[in-house]
């Protein structure tokens, strides 16, 4: 047995080992279904070093990482992930980029008439410090303003308002990491958990959520949210379905996102309470930046407490 499968073997019993199961014999079994993964990888990647790695938090994760690609998944459900130039991926949960998300939980979406104000909007978040930047398809030329804010290694770029598989391909194609629609298209959630991309449909009803979720929804956004009773609406959501992942897309201001944070979901989208429409129209980008900072304050001072 060489060095590296020896090590391949002792990664996996331990990862195994994070699994919620209370049996030894249950933890047993699940580090054998990881080295399985690994051995048909071997021989479906020969000579190229492969690494399967099983954790989980409240769901099972799985992870295979070869120098090509990286799948990554629920062992029903192990889709690619593919690798971008230039990017290193580091493995663990908490550096997936659904772990990101629910870190940071700040979400921005870019809507304006113009390219060029997405852009300086978007660049004006990135300078408050947020992480996350979905580019709606209603802003002319939101491929290409994603391709070019794709570059820039402090953020993750993402496309919204993904209403067909040719704009989710437009989007892909241009280095979106995930889509977010307001509704749930069948076709289009296919297409991107094909891709690898992290699929976050829309959802306001009960039948709708469970659907987005089981066709393959990694977060549900959960649009309209305010008009539906907001975070009213999601605890009772949450009553049957307590295992999906929410975002919670409107509504959100200052004064109020610390309940919304309490509410403990995977994201929230923050829109026109950051980018306002009047600093857009005025090009008052610094005022964008200083909103940014204070929002992104807001949530490290929660995340902050919460450690406490």
């Amino acid at each position: 047995m060489t060095s590296s499968f020896l090590v391949i073997v002792l990664v996996a019993m331990t990862a195994s080992f994070h699994w919620p199961s209370r049996s030894v014999s249950g933890k047993a079994g699940l580090a054998s279904i990881s080295l399985l993964f690994f051995c048909i990888l071997r021989i479906w990647t020969p000579g190229r070093p492969a690494l399967p790695v099983l954790f989980s938090r409240d769901v099972p994760y799985l992870i295979i990482v070869t120098p090509d690609y990286i799948r990554y998944g629920t062992i029903d459900d192990v889709f690619f992930w593919r690798r971008r130039e230039g990017t290193t991926h580091v493995i663990g949960e908490a550096m997936t980029l659904i772990g990101q998300i629910e870190k940071h939980q700040l979400m921005v979406a870019v809507r304006t008439d113009s390219a060029e104000k997405a852009y300086h909007a978007a660049d004006a978040c990135v300078k408050g410090g947020v992480r996350f930047i979905e580019i709606t398809f209603s802003v002319p030329g939101a491929d290409e303003l994603i391709r070019q804010l794709s570059k820039d290694g402090r953020i993750t770029v993402g496309a919204g308002t993904v209403l067909s598989v040719e704009d989710a391909k437009r989007a892909a194609r241009a280095g979106a990491a995930y889509i977010v629609s307001p509704n749930t298209d069948e076709d289009v959630v296919k297409f991107t958990k094909k891709e690898g991309l992290m699929s976050i449909p829309g959802a306001c009803t009960p039948t709708e959520i469970y659907r987005a979720y089981r066709i393959g929804g990694d977060i549900i956004k959960l649009f309209p949210f305010v008009e539906r009773g907001g975070l009213d609406f999601l605890r009772v959501m949450r009553g049957p379905f307590p295992f999906i992942r929410y975002m919670l897309c409107g509504g959100v201001t200052l004064e109020n996102i610390s309940q919304y944070l309490g509410a403990h979901a995977s994201g929230i989208l923050v829109g026109s309470s950051i980018i306002r429409s009047e600093l857009v129209k005025s090009g008052d980008w610094d005022a964008i930046t200083e909103l940014s900072k204070l929002f992104v304050k807001k949530v490290e001072e929660f995340s902050s407490a919460g450690r406490q």
